[in-house]
């Protein structure tokens, strides 16, 4: 979801503006499920921070780039009077996260234990972006995201981070492909668009997000 916020639109952009006739099909989801899709030869490409490589799934060394993921939570949640925050503050409220098996999950879990801390209190695990922002803006939950993913809520003042001590954490994402087999050549054309994104380095990328 974070790449679909910003670097799969740049890359799509340029393969359409040379490729007018060319189609894109997107599938939204996390490791799990674009590794699975890879296996399944359902996609080509997967943009993710988590996939595993192995004996059928390989890295792009050449396509990557970086963002920032935090704990975001409603402009009203009640932790925002309670100035700076540690880990052990995000304690004994709920959480909305992707499944575990995912790398969010992974990564929330990891800041707890971190502080030697039991993992969050996760009420809601779910795929849907959509939802984990509703729940976060509506329903008081707290969760964590890198902000490309929900800077649209930002921005209209509905969501922000919380300043919590050792965070953010950088994220790698890069570009998986299957070891077996020829890219189709849309694909490549694709996978060429994402090359000249990443070569252009992480600048763009950090502004809209930052």
């Amino acid at each position: 979801a974070s790449a679909i916020s910003l670097i799969l639109p740049l890359a799509i952009a340029r393969v359409l503006a040379r490729w007018p006739n060319l189609q894109v099909h997107i599938v939204e989801g996390v490791g799990d499920l674009l590794t699975d899709a890879l296996l399944k030869h359902e996609i080509d490409l997967a943009i993710g921070v988590s996939l595993t490589e192995n004996e059928a799934i390989r890295a792009i060394p050449d396509a990557e780039w970086h963002d920032t993921s935090e704990v975001i939570a409603a402009v009203n949640h009640p932790l925002r009077s309670r100035g700076p925050l540690r880990v052990i503050d995000l304690s004994g409220h709920k959480w909305v996260l992707p499944p575990q098996g995912t790398a969010p999950f992974a990564e929330v879990v990891a800041l707890f234990r971190e502080q030697g801390l039991p993992g969050p209190d996760v009420v809601v695990e779910t795929r849907s972006i959509i939802a984990i922002k509703s729940l976060v803006t509506h329903a008081g939950f707290l969760s964590w995201m890198p902000r490309p993913m929900y800077d649209a809520e930002r921005l209209a003042g509905l969501v922000q981070a919380l300043s919590v001590k050792g965070t953010p954490r950088d994220r790698r994402l890069m570009v998986f492909r299957r070891r077996q087999g020829v890219l189709s050549g849309p694909a490549v054309k694709l996978l060429d668009a994402l090359r000249e994104v990443a070569a252009q380095g992480d600048q763009s990328f950090m502004n809209a997000a930052g």
